[in-house]
């Protein structure tokens, strides 16, 4: 008023003639009446807030949920610019307000939620996410800026975004609880239909993360345990893979598919025993299923393996055997060789230090391993070859008796050719066929094991 006297003092305006006193006077008595009814106005009715009722409850204080301290003076600014935005609406004042504190305190989060609140009243909600996205990822139970990125992305139609905001919070706001249940079918059936089209154009990396986020979200769901065990088998990953699918297979499905999938990763990576059982169950279902027969003997083997001792059932990981670790293979793998009677007493001047002494014995004694008789040695840390694993069961093949048909009638020794072997092994399903015999080649411990299976087969031991 002061100054609006002190421009009036200074003369008419242009083109205006001086009031009379009377007329000074009743515009004085208006304009009092008039400043005391704005002054009285603002208390007087409800306070209406601009922002729509179903968008209020998402606006909340900026400072709810913040976890650092802000001293009174700035939360009382926050507040009044908070209060300000959601009544008046004016979201470039707000903005501007905003940005002040900004300038002064850069790492003010409640302030960079209130520019964002701005956006949003603005209905420039892809800005609003922009601004959020960090301070959410930097702060995951910051109430006000999961609220505000799940509402904004709501109203984009991005619903794993909106869910994930919620579900972040959901512990400790019951609105953001009752949004993420809501939301929860919809968003795991988006993120589920998305980590498929990754897989189906080869973007593993892409596909992790997502199973990544629905682990998260929904761990023990099947669609969850499904894509886990999906994604693991493609990253090969078998650890992962069984994991997911024991779960899966204990609680949702019984599906064939997936239950001989299981037993092979427990008979691989997991208890021997239970991938036995499960393919019990599953032979019994389908008897007539010879595929099922050859997994269930392999099945079988894997858990008698698990009765050996630690350092043979080791042996399975080695890429190439020595001479001394087949003989432990052939000595605890076949009881004709462990219990059997040596007819001979040969002596290997070069096995009295090596830890498998007593097996190398036994196997050369029974004649089922080649001695340098010239020398005594038996050379121990030789590697293998396959031919030495090929003949040693056929020896011991040669041994069963009533005699194997697929031996045939001509005499098995020692000294039998490389050729002579390799028919007989192929013929007896030691190898798929004679072309896989490869005598000269060194043998790792999983073929040596897979040979030894299948000479057991033959023997009848199941």
């Amino acid at each position: 008023m002061q100054a609006k006297n002190q421009r009036r003092s200074n003369g008419p305006a242009r083109g205006y003639e001086l009031p009379v006193p009377g007329l000074a006077r009743v515009g004085a008595v208006v304009l009092a009446v008039a400043l005391v009814g704005c002054a009285s106005r603002g208390p007087s009715g409800p306070v209406t807030s601009v922002v729509s009722s179903a968008d209020k409850p998402y606006l909340v204080s900026p400072t709810r949920g913040y976890a650092l301290a802000i001293d009174a003076e700035t939360r009382r600014q926050l507040d009044e610019i908070h209060r300000t935005l959601i009544v008046e609406g004016e979201p470039a004042l707000a903005h501007q307000r905003a940005e002040r504190l900004l300038a002064i305190n850069p790492g003010l989060h409640p302030a960079s939620v209130l520019a964002a609140q701005a956006d949003f009243v603005a209905k420039d909600y892809n800005r609003a996410i922009g601004r959020m996205r960090s301070i959410a990822e930097e702060m995951p139970e910051y109430v006000a800026a999961q609220l505000l990125l799940g509402r904004s992305s709501e109203k984009t139609g991005e619903i794993p975004r909106a869910f994930a905001a919620y579900f972040a919070v959901s512990d400790i706001e019951p609105l953001a609880l009752k949004r993420s249940d809501e939301m929860r079918s919809r968003a795991i059936e988006i993120m589920a239909n998305r980590i498929n089209d990754s897989l189906d154009q080869g973007r593993l990396q892409e596909a992790s993360r997502g199973v990544a986020q629905l682990q998260e979200w929904a761990p023990e769901e099947a669609t969850t345990l499904q894509l886990t065990a999906d994604v693991a088998a493609l990253m090969e990953e078998p650890e992962a893979e069984l994991e997911a699918l024991r779960l899966l297979v204990g609680s949702y499905s019984q599906d064939r598919e997936l239950v001989e999938r299981y037993a092979e990763l427990e008979l691989e990576a997991g208890d021997p025993s239970l991938g036995l059982r499960a393919l019990q169950s599953l032979s019994a279902e389908y008897p007539d299923d010879t595929e099922l027969v050859d997994k269930l003997a392999l099945a079988k083997f894997r858990w008698r393996l698990q009765l050996l001792p630690e350092e043979i059932r080791q042996l399975a990981e080695l890429p190439a055997l020595t001479r001394s670790q087949l003989a432990s293979l052939l000595y605890w793998l076949f009881p004709e060789v462990r219990y059997g009677r040596p007819a001979e007493a040969k002596i290997a001047s070069d096995i009295l230090d090596d830890p498998h002494r007593e097996e190398i014995v036994r196997v050369i004694n029974l004649g089922l391993m080649e001695l340098d008789t010239d020398l005594h040695q038996f050379s121990p840390d030789r590697q293998a070859r396959r031919i030495e694993v090929l003949s040693s069961l056929t020896l011991l093949l040669n041994k069963h008796q009533p005699p194997l048909a697929c031996m045939g009638e001509a005499p098995v020794t020692g000294a039998s050719s490389v050729e002579f072997v390799c028919q007989l092994t192929a013929r007896c399903g030691l190898l798929p066929s004679e072309a896989d015999c490869l005598p000269s080649s060194v043998v790792s411990g999983a073929t040596a094991l897979e040979m030894c299976r299948r000479a057991q087969e033959q023997l009848g031991i199941r």
